[in-house]
Protein backbone atom coordinates (compact mmCIF):
# COMPACT_ATOMS: atom_id res chain seq x y z
CA UNK A 1 0.00 0.00 0.00
CA UNK A 2 2.80 2.45 0.92
CA UNK A 3 4.55 1.52 -2.32
CA UNK A 4 1.46 2.62 -4.30
CA UNK A 5 1.25 5.92 -2.40
CA UNK A 6 4.92 6.75 -2.95
CA UNK A 7 4.68 5.78 -6.63
CA UNK A 8 1.60 7.99 -7.07
CA UNK A 9 3.34 10.89 -5.29
CA UNK A 10 6.45 10.56 -7.50
CA UNK A 11 4.34 10.58 -10.66
CA UNK A 12 2.48 13.70 -9.51
CA UNK A 13 5.71 15.49 -8.57
CA UNK A 14 7.12 14.81 -12.04
CA UNK A 15 4.10 16.51 -13.59
CA UNK A 16 4.83 20.20 -12.90
CA UNK A 17 1.35 21.57 -13.61
CA UNK A 18 -0.23 18.95 -11.37
CA UNK A 19 1.73 20.25 -8.39
CA UNK A 20 2.27 23.90 -9.19
CA UNK A 21 -1.25 25.17 -9.97
CA UNK A 22 -3.28 23.50 -7.21
CA UNK A 23 -0.62 23.58 -4.46
CA UNK A 24 2.27 26.00 -4.98
CA UNK A 25 0.57 28.82 -6.89
CA UNK A 26 -2.08 29.49 -4.17
CA UNK A 27 0.71 29.66 -1.56
CA UNK A 28 2.68 32.18 -3.66
CA UNK A 29 -0.44 34.21 -4.39
CA UNK A 30 -1.46 34.20 -0.73
CA UNK A 31 2.02 35.39 0.25
CA UNK A 32 1.83 38.27 -2.24
CA UNK A 33 -1.62 39.25 -0.97
CA UNK A 34 -0.41 39.14 2.62
CA UNK A 35 2.51 41.47 1.90
CA UNK A 36 0.36 43.78 -0.24
CA UNK A 37 -2.72 43.96 1.99
CA UNK A 38 -1.59 42.52 5.33
CA UNK A 39 -1.66 45.83 7.20
CA UNK A 40 -4.62 47.35 5.40
CA UNK A 41 -6.71 47.46 8.58
CA UNK A 42 -4.06 49.70 10.16
CA UNK A 43 -3.83 52.00 7.12
CA UNK A 44 -5.15 55.54 7.38
CA UNK A 45 -7.71 56.12 4.63
CA UNK A 46 -9.72 59.24 4.09
CA UNK A 47 -13.48 58.66 3.90
CA UNK A 48 -14.91 59.17 0.42
CA UNK A 49 -18.40 60.70 0.44
CA UNK A 50 -20.62 59.75 -2.47
CA UNK A 51 -24.25 60.43 -3.33
CA UNK A 52 -26.62 57.85 -4.73
CA UNK A 53 -29.76 58.90 -6.54
CA UNK A 54 -32.15 55.98 -6.67
CA UNK A 55 -35.74 55.93 -7.90
CA UNK A 56 -38.51 53.83 -6.44
CA UNK A 57 -38.02 51.15 -9.12
CA UNK A 58 -34.32 50.42 -8.65
CA UNK A 59 -32.74 47.05 -9.28
CA UNK A 60 -32.99 44.88 -6.11
CA UNK A 61 -29.33 43.80 -6.46
CA UNK A 62 -28.30 47.46 -6.62
CA UNK A 63 -30.39 48.23 -3.53
CA UNK A 64 -28.85 45.28 -1.68
CA UNK A 65 -25.37 46.48 -2.57
CA UNK A 66 -26.20 49.99 -1.32
CA UNK A 67 -27.63 48.57 1.89
CA UNK A 68 -24.40 46.65 2.54
CA UNK A 69 -22.29 49.77 1.98
CA UNK A 70 -24.54 51.94 4.17
CA UNK A 71 -24.51 49.42 7.04
CA UNK A 72 -20.78 48.68 6.80
CA UNK A 73 -18.73 49.60 9.85
CA UNK A 74 -15.73 50.65 7.76
CA UNK A 75 -15.51 54.35 7.06
CA UNK A 76 -13.96 54.10 3.62
CA UNK A 77 -17.12 55.09 1.73
CA UNK A 78 -19.89 57.28 3.12
CA UNK A 79 -23.10 56.92 1.09
CA UNK A 80 -25.85 59.57 1.09
CA UNK A 81 -29.14 59.27 -0.71
CA UNK A 82 -30.35 62.46 -2.41
CA UNK A 83 -32.22 63.74 -5.49
CA UNK A 84 -30.36 64.70 -8.68
CA UNK A 85 -30.30 68.46 -8.11
CA UNK A 86 -29.08 68.13 -4.54
CA UNK A 87 -26.38 65.67 -5.69
CA UNK A 88 -25.24 68.18 -8.34
CA UNK A 89 -25.06 70.96 -5.76
CA UNK A 90 -23.10 68.73 -3.35
CA UNK A 91 -20.68 67.79 -6.15
CA UNK A 92 -20.12 71.44 -7.06
CA UNK A 93 -19.52 72.46 -3.44
CA UNK A 94 -17.18 69.52 -2.77
CA UNK A 95 -19.34 67.95 -0.04
CA UNK A 96 -19.25 64.65 -1.92
CA UNK A 97 -16.55 63.11 -4.10
CA UNK A 98 -18.85 61.40 -6.59
CA UNK A 99 -22.41 60.43 -7.46
CA UNK A 100 -24.02 57.31 -8.86
CA UNK A 101 -27.41 57.36 -10.54
CA UNK A 102 -29.10 54.05 -11.22
CA UNK A 103 -31.46 55.75 -13.66
CA UNK A 104 -32.28 59.34 -14.53
CA UNK A 105 -35.84 60.29 -13.52
CA UNK A 106 -36.57 62.27 -16.68
CA UNK A 107 -34.95 59.74 -19.00
CA UNK A 108 -38.06 58.97 -21.05
CA UNK A 109 -37.72 62.38 -22.70
CA UNK A 110 -34.20 61.58 -23.94
CA UNK A 111 -33.19 57.91 -24.05
CA UNK A 112 -35.82 55.65 -25.58
CA UNK A 113 -35.92 57.13 -29.08
CA UNK A 114 -33.37 58.82 -31.31
CA UNK A 115 -33.74 62.46 -30.43
CA UNK A 116 -30.35 63.65 -31.59
CA UNK A 117 -31.99 66.20 -33.89
CA UNK A 118 -33.91 67.79 -30.97
CA UNK A 119 -32.81 71.18 -29.76
CA UNK A 120 -34.41 70.59 -26.36
CA UNK A 121 -31.73 69.73 -23.81
CA UNK A 122 -31.88 68.91 -20.12
CA UNK A 123 -29.42 71.16 -18.29
CA UNK A 124 -29.25 68.95 -15.20
CA UNK A 125 -28.56 65.83 -17.27
CA UNK A 126 -25.93 67.65 -19.35
CA UNK A 127 -24.13 68.83 -16.21
CA UNK A 128 -24.21 65.40 -14.56
CA UNK A 129 -22.95 63.58 -17.66
CA UNK A 130 -20.13 66.07 -18.16
CA UNK A 131 -18.65 65.41 -14.70
CA UNK A 132 -15.94 62.73 -14.48
CA UNK A 133 -16.98 61.70 -10.96
CA UNK A 134 -20.60 60.86 -11.89
CA UNK A 135 -21.75 57.40 -12.96
CA UNK A 136 -25.12 57.31 -14.71
CA UNK A 137 -26.64 54.05 -15.96
CA UNK A 138 -29.70 54.35 -18.14
CA UNK A 139 -31.31 50.91 -18.24
CA UNK A 140 -28.43 49.21 -20.06
CA UNK A 141 -28.30 46.06 -17.94
CA UNK A 142 -30.00 44.09 -20.71
CA UNK A 143 -26.90 44.46 -22.90
CA UNK A 144 -24.85 41.90 -21.00
CA UNK A 145 -23.99 38.60 -22.65
CA UNK A 146 -25.99 36.67 -20.05
CA UNK A 147 -29.08 38.86 -20.37
CA UNK A 148 -29.10 38.65 -24.18
CA UNK A 149 -28.66 34.87 -23.94
CA UNK A 150 -31.62 34.64 -21.53
CA UNK A 151 -33.77 36.84 -23.79
CA UNK A 152 -32.98 34.64 -26.80
CA UNK A 153 -33.64 31.46 -24.81
CA UNK A 154 -37.05 32.64 -23.54
CA UNK A 155 -37.99 33.80 -27.04
CA UNK A 156 -37.09 30.43 -28.55
CA UNK A 157 -38.98 28.57 -25.79
CA UNK A 158 -42.05 30.73 -26.48
CA UNK A 159 -41.82 30.04 -30.22
CA UNK A 160 -41.41 26.29 -29.64
CA UNK A 161 -44.44 26.17 -27.34
CA UNK A 162 -46.55 28.25 -29.74
CA UNK A 163 -45.77 26.11 -32.79
CA UNK A 164 -46.10 22.89 -30.78
CA UNK A 165 -49.54 23.37 -29.23
CA UNK A 166 -50.50 27.04 -29.68
CA UNK A 167 -49.76 28.12 -26.11
CA UNK A 168 -47.77 31.19 -25.17
CA UNK A 169 -45.53 30.73 -22.13
CA UNK A 170 -44.99 34.45 -21.45
CA UNK A 171 -47.92 36.44 -22.83
CA UNK A 172 -47.65 40.22 -22.95
CA UNK A 173 -50.42 41.75 -20.88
Amino acid sequence: MIHLITYSLRIKLRNFSMVFWPLVFPLILGTFFFFAFGNISEADFETVSVAVVKPETSNPLFLGFLNQIENNTDDLISVSEMPEQKALDALKSGKIAGAGLDVYEEETDFFFEDRSDMVKRDTLLSLLVSMPNVVLTSHQAFLTKEALHNIAQVTLENLDAYFKDGTVLNPVQ
